[in-house]
């Protein structure tokens, strides 16, 4: 049976998203006959035979830097009556209304189709934008693609279809900063190329706005879409003006972004008044000018610009032949996001709480979906939130705001940091923040840190007791409480004996070692007083304590070739500790003969103790336990290992000196034996040179004195 659609996909090698793909296909090609052709481009065995798992029509293309040639080779083989295309970085997620496009026959009245995909920018799968794609066609006898990059199909015949099937695409999101640069240097090539080969065609210059974007330069997206927009002003056609609004929404944003707020002012209403504009290009603008607006502080422009920005919402934002039309523009395309959505919310609540009103606060704070576990936040407004809850009336809302950034890892760093820039600029707005926190229903080491500060404040030291209770049970570090908080309770005279008691011993131990280990020497030495004045001199808890301490010595290593030897102490007080400290805890055989048995830093502490009982007799053997030492405990790997660097250069600078003191004692020997045979003393020199000779057998200077001593003796005698 002919097929209906042949699926052709362009495989590269992201075998993490390969399978996905394929599968998202499968009720598409259970309910339409279909056949799907794969390009592999990826010279990967593995993922040539995972493909071979879905179809035998995999055709290998030696990739070339074109992707037009690329898909006609799929279209090549094409049998179907129509062609879809994708890549293996995105997935359907929603085929119902494609299926039935062709199920019913509908496709028959059509040319081409769109459906939409959906962006993300982030590993959570949280910011994105959804565009139209234009990615099926009927085939018709000269249908190609064009373009070494973003290809399109052409000739485009017939009429559209747009339908609400969903792909969702990940290929914007970058695993390291190289991997996004690399795929920039290609494009930029790519898409500079294009834009020779067809200088009048917006496409390229809007893609490479695009891709400048991507990588957040700025500079040189004000400087291409200026260049843009100044080279393309006498422009005006339905489809160039559309992406006219790419260049004006570009360059406004990286203004802004640049906190250029006046100039980004002055391109807002240059695309404003110019007639070429359509409705989303008015529209991102009014956001543009928004945000520029709250920033400079007049907060009746920002209200009145958002105010046009929603009845622009309400008015097109879901009308889909608008959509339809202008979606097609970069970054316009993204003027009725969510994100767009939640940023001019969170303006209109911090215009309202610059004038020292809650009013906005209240209306639209639920707008901004702060109780979901991923969330968007607006650059740089926790600052605005954080100056107006220190002055304002307390009120409910601020500590469920708070409590809200909090179950958030990103944002909470944001407000936290926020708030204790004010500990020291301004101590009365800081305690006013920290009983807003205090007052959070949340189980947060920052909410129990401000209950604890508050209750200092105020002198209650059973209070002070019963928050750090509360802040030792949490899963966070016990010993993690701010500097200041220890600073407090050495002045009142507060011990956090039962507090620390409490500990189970399982956490205790591990908190004691990640924080022996990676804890800042100021922070430390407010601990080590603590645990000093609130734990006996025999407990175990602080025995364990200072038993991290020395491992913290062994893990940082020594740090120039004269530490060494105040290493190595510090090798035997931790190797002798340890061992003195579980020997309580295991039989003498385990230690003996089941060392397996061991925890991994006991089992180095063994190593240790034996490397610095071999050091001095035989160095190589020594070295060979200090290394299973490392292997042994992970913590203590990169510490040995600096020791073991020094050591090793330690050796052969002594080595060397040995060697220098050879050739210095060889050479004065040399000249004394020289002297001798001058002085005619021929059996002094001979007895002097021979011994010599024993020390350096292949010297071929001493070899020779030697033969001239024993021939001058001999015609002596």
């Amino acid at each position: 049976m002919k097929p209906v659609v042949t699926i052709s996909l362009l495989i590269s090698n992201r075998p993490e998203t390969i399978r996905r793909c394929l599968d998202g296909l499968k009720p598409l090609m259970d309910a339409v006959p279909c056949e799907l052709i794969l390009t592999d481009t990826s010279k990967n065995a593995d993922i040539h035979k995972m493909l071979l798992e879905y179809t035998d029509k995999v055709y290998e293309f030696d990739w070339c830097n074109d992707f037009a040639k690329a898909r006609n080779l799929g279209l090549s083989k094409a049998q179907g009556e129509w062609f879809m295309y994708c890549d293996d970085d995105e997935w359907f997620v929603d085929l119902e209304d494609m299926i039935q496009f062709f199920v019913s026959g509908e496709y028959k009245e059509y040319g081409f189709a769109n459906y939409v995909t959906r962006d993300f920018i982030d590993p959570n799968l949280t910011y994105y934008s959804d565009s139209f794609a234009s990615r099926m066609f009927r085939i018709d006898a000269d249908t190609r693609f064009k373009s070494k990059i973003h290809e399109h199909f052409d000739p485009v015949r017939g009429k559209c279809k747009t339908l609400t099937s969903k792909t969702h695409h990940v290929g914007y999101i970058f695993k390291t900063q190289e991997d996004l640069m690399r795929h920039f240097h290609r494009n930029e090539s790519l898409l500079r190329e294009m834009v020779v080969e067809e200088p009048d065609n917006l496409r390229w210059q809007i893609q490479l706005v695009q891709e400048y974007r991507n990588i957040k330069d700025w500079d040189r997206v004000c400087a291409y879409c200026n260049e843009c927009l100044e080279k393309n002003k006498t422009i005006n056609n339905v489809y160039d003006n559309t992406h006219m609004g790419t260049f004006y929404a570009g360059f406004a944003e990286a203004l802004v972004f640049q906190k250029k707020y006046q100039d980004a002012i002055a391109i807002c209403e240059q695309a404003l008044a110019d007639k070429r504009s359509n409705e989303l290009t008015k529209a991102y603008m009014h956001i543009k000018l928004a945000e520029s607006y709250f920033w400079l502080g007049e907060s009746e422009k920002t209200r009145e610009t958002i105010a046009l920005f929603q009845k622009e919402l309400e008015s097109y934002g879901q009308d889909e032949a608008i959509l339809e039309a202008q979606k097609v523009a970069l970054i316009v395309n993204e003027v009725f996001d969510e994100t767009n959505q939640m940023k001019m919310y969170s303006l209109l609540i911090g215009c309202g709480l610059r004038e020292g009103s809650t009013k906005e606060l209240h209306e639209y704070y639920e707008k901004l979906e702060w109780k979901r576990k991923v969330l968007y936040v607006y650059d740089d407004i926790e600052k605005v939130f954080i100056d107006a809850f220190a002055v304002l009336p307390f009120e409910e809302i601020f500590s469920e705001v708070v409590a809200d950034a909090c179950r958030n890892n990103e944002f909470e760093r944001l407000i936290i940091d926020a708030v204790e820039k004010k500990k020291n600029a301004d101590p009365l707005a800081y305690k006013n923040l920290m009983q807003i926190f205090a007052k959070g229903e949340l189980e947060h080491w920052y909410v129990w840190y401000a209950r604890i500060y508050i209750a200092l404040k105020d002198k209650n030291t059973q209070s002070v007791l019963e928050a750090i209770d509360g802040f030792v049970q949490l899963g966070t570090n016990v010993f993690m409480l701010p500097a200041n908080i220890y600073e407090a309770l050495d002045v009142y005279g507060i011990k956090l004996t039962n507090q620390w008691e409490k500990v189970e011993a399982t956490k205790w131990i591990a908190n004691v070692r990640s924080y022996t280990l990676d804890a800042p020497e100021e922070h430390l030495s407010f601990v080590k007083n603590q645990i000093k004045g609130s734990l006996s001199e025999g407990s175990w808890r602080r025995c364990l304590f200072e038993l991290g301490l020395f491992e913290r010595k062994v893990a940082q290593g020594p740090k120039e070739r004269w530490d060494m030897r105040i290493y190595q102490e510090a090798l035997r007080t931790y190797a002798t500790e340890t061992i003195e400290y579980y020997g309580c805890y295991y039989r003498e055989e385990t230690f003996a003969y089941y060392q397996e048995l061991l925890p991994s830093h006991v089992q180095a502490a063994i190593s240790i103790l034996t490397y610095l009982e071999l050091e001095e007799a035989n160095a190589s053997t020594a070295v060979g336990h200090l290394k299973r030492a490392a292997l042994a405990y992970a913590p203590l790997a990169k510490g040995i290992k600096e020791f073991l660097r020094l050591y090793g250069e330690y050796e052969k600078q002594k080595a060397r000196r040995k060697q220098q003191e050879l050739e210095n004692l060889r050479n004065q020997v040399v000249a004394q034996v020289k002297t001798l045979l001058e002085n005619g003393e021929a059996e002094q020199a001979l007895a002097i040179i021979t011994q010599l000779k024993q020390m350096v057998p292949d010297d071929l200077e001493v070899i020779n004195l030697a033969l001239e001593a024993r021939v001058r003796l001999c015609q002596k005698q």
